[in-house]
């Protein structure tokens, strides 16, 4: 017991500091951040060396979702995807602006379409795309994808990332707000874009209605596929995405679990 104890107190400590490496290399103020990460205060907004910064606010995670997409970059690693001037992306669930902003970091010469329904993330987003002067090179749509368009109820229980389309009839309604919902056919019709370099997807489910239910046409203008899965709560879903998928010429595919029942689907042509 005594060793047990030992061991996690060394591996919290080499994880602080990790984290404090971290925040020195990415951000101008680590100081402040690293201030409030340590005492568990409010995180200020993370204001990057190369000017980039992230706002973000209640039911927003901003260290998780700087790990994940400036340090991790689950969508893009591997080589599966390095932004090229002209290209055109969507980024389906955009929350406030985490993986857009990553990209944009990358380059300022392409086009990023962003679906986002939920409406206190819509705001942050919105937030984001204007304290960083990108309003040009981003589209908004507060629009949920599934695998029809019309209306439905979001939970808004929970941090933002975790917000998930839901059943209306069966959950308390303080606990969802109602939302627009388009299917991926009519979503990628929005954007006016020719061939899509990248789709990302992050929707917390909906994910297996949306790709099984957008046609061929759609598939053929469409170069990779990064998106998060969730087997957790969607059994088998992991298996159909990937027929689907393959049954339209994506040939190339990487499966990358993350833990129990949910990872990463990485798929091109």
């Amino acid at each position: 017991m005594r060793d047990s104890a030992l061991i996690t107190k060394i591996r919290g400590k080499l994880y602080a500091a990790l984290s404090l490496l971290q925040f020195a290399r990415y951000f101008a103020n680590w100081r402040e951040v690293w201030t409030a990460y340590r005492s568990g205060s409010a995180i200020p907004p993370l204001e990057f060396r190369d000017g980039l910064k992230v706002l973000h606010g209640e039911g927003d995670d901003a260290i998780m979702l700087f790990r994940e997409m400036f340090v991790d970059r689950p969508y893009t690693r591997q080589h599966f995807y390095v932004p090229k001037p002209g290209d055109t992306i969507v980024d389906l669930g955009a929350n406030i602006g985490g993986f857009t902003l990553y990209l944009l970091s990358l380059t300022h010469r392409i086009k990023v379409h962003c679906f986002e329904p939920s409406r206190a993330t819509l705001g942050m987003l919105r937030r984001n795309v204007e304290v960083n002067h990108v309003e040009d090179l981003v589209s908004i749509y507060p629009i949920a994808v599934s695998d029809r368009s019309g209306t439905t109820c979001m939970s808004v229980r929970g941090p933002s990332v975790q917000r998930a389309l839901v059943d209306g009839s069966r959950t308390d309604k303080a606990e969802v707000e109602e939302v627009r919902t388009m299917s991926l056919d009519d979503a990628i019709a929005l954007c006016t874009a020719g061939e899509i370099d990248l789709l990302k997807m992050d929707i917390e489910g909906a994910e297996l209605e949306a790709v099984t239910s957008a046609s061929p046409a759609l598939w053929s203008r469409i170069k990779r596929v990064a998106m998060e899965y969730h087997e957790c709560f969607r059994p088998g879903c992991l298996a159909q995405l990937c027929r689907a998928l393959r049954d339209n010429g994506f040939v190339h595919i990487d499966v990358e679990p993350a833990n129990v029942g949910q990872g990463i689907l990485r798929a091109g042509k």
